[in-house]
């Protein structure tokens, strides 16, 4: 929920574009991509450090080529592959969450783009009309199946609640 807000409080007042769309994506994958690969490194030194003197189901198994891949495009579990290391579960989540919301942003301001060109007026608010769908659909179906858990629409509904309040509290409603 945390996260939620504080993206929503500061991405919600920007004009999203296909190029703010790349900066926004190159930059996240820069802020949580390197210490999260760096995290991966580390692991791997220890998991291979700790490899003859633990039980392979302690340290694992060593990781594969494509396993690597995976993890460098936050998508290991996706592709059925282990974690390195607990916890990066979350930072994949968190990269799916922020291009989630900035593709809403961009189709807020894409369609307030085209309304005011055709002389309409643009009047729903896309980021809170989709995300208020979107969080009912996960919390009646993906919250259902577990298998889900690897996905950002599987906690999407607490993200949604963060900028769902920064929302009201921006408005003063």
């Amino acid at each position: 929920m945390i996260g939620g807000y504080v993206m929503a409080r500061s991405m919600s007042g920007r004009n999203w574009d296909a190029p703010a769309n790349g900066r926004f994506i190159a930059q996240r994958y820069r802020r949580l991509g390197i210490p999260y690969l760096a995290a991966i490194v580390l692991a791997i030194a220890a998991n291979a450090f700790g490899r003859g003197w633990l039980p392979e189901a302690v340290v694992g198994a060593p990781p594969t080529m494509p396993q690597l891949i995976a993890h460098v495009f936050f998508a290991q579990e996706i592709m059925g592959y282990q974690h390195l290391s607990a916890g990066l579960w979350f930072v994949c989540i968190n990269f799916q969450l922020g291009l989630i919301y900035v593709a809403m942003l961009w189709i807020r301001d894409a369609t307030a783009t085209r309304s005011k060109a055709s002389g309409a007026s643009s009047r729903i608010d896309f980021p809170i009309t989709a995300g208020g769908t979107l969080s009912l659909i996960s919390l009646f179906y993906f919250k259902s199946k577990s298998d889900w858990d690897s996905w950002a629409l599987y906690f999407f509904p607490y993200f949604f609640m963060g900028t769902a309040v920064h929302r009201a509290t921006r408005s003063g409603v």
